[in-house]
């Protein structure tokens, strides 16, 4: 597994772009509203004042931008394969 870091800045606009920037994307991701580092899918949420986290393992977290703590990309290589989402339905 490839990781890339995303640096965020301290305001919570550089927060939401990253996070924007990298919808539909696996990342690892640490939250203070979470207080753990967590594996998952970035997913689109409505309104956009907050970002929504599909996790492995099966979960749904609507989280603040400006509790976000860390953000590192999975990225997809196939010499890497990303870990396969588990959800429970």
């Amino acid at each position: 597994m490839k990781l890339k870091e995303i640096v965020l800045g301290t305001d919570e606009e550089s927060k939401k772009r990253a996070v924007q920037e990298n919808l539909g994307q696996h990342v690892i991701l640490n939250d203070v509203e979470l207080d753990a580092w967590r594996h998952g899918i970035l997913i689109r949420n409505e309104p956009r004042d907050r970002y929504m986290v599909q996790f492995d393992g099966g979960g749904i977290a609507v989280l603040a931008y400006a509790s976000l703590k860390h953000l590192l990309v999975i990225e997809n290589d196939p010499n890497y394969p990303r870990p396969i989402i588990k959800t429970i339905q």
